[in-house]
């Protein structure tokens, strides 16, 4: 089991050296507010998780997952594909320097597996 207290920052020791690390976490089961947008689950993560990035970063994030049309949409009314993009910009939001990822692509039809490889190589 994973526990993540606070901003979700750690400290890993490697070879002698002290690191913190921000981690992000998509599960394997979505996480979302069904009366939250896209733009709201971005921004509440990112305040979840310091609140460093400005709108701009967040509205090119919710790009680079290909979700620009579902900005201002609950996630109540996204696809599965979507709300997979969606968890996957939750998890990268706050500066994320290690994801945490449970079989994204668990479930999805061909197409949606290159978008969301697409959405992980971009950010």
């Amino acid at each position: 089991m994973l526990s993540l207290v606070g901003h979700a920052h750690c400290f890993v020791s490697l070879l002698g050296f002290k690191l913190t690390v921000s981690t992000g976490l998509c599960p394997q089961k979505n996480v979302l507010f069904g009366k939250l947008t896209v733009l709201e689950h971005v921004k509440f993560w990112s305040e979840m998780k310091g609140g460093k990035e400005t709108s701009q970063e967040l509205l090119d994030l919710i790009e680079a997952c290909g979700l620009t049309m579902k900005t201002h949409s609950r996630a109540s009314t996204l696809s599965g594909g979507q709300k997979r993009k969606l968890q996957l910009a939750c998890m990268f939001v706050g500066g994320t320097t290690v994801c945490l990822m449970d079989e994204v692509t668990s479930g999805l039809v061909r197409a949606l597996l290159v978008a969301v490889n697409f959405c992980i190589q971009a950010c």
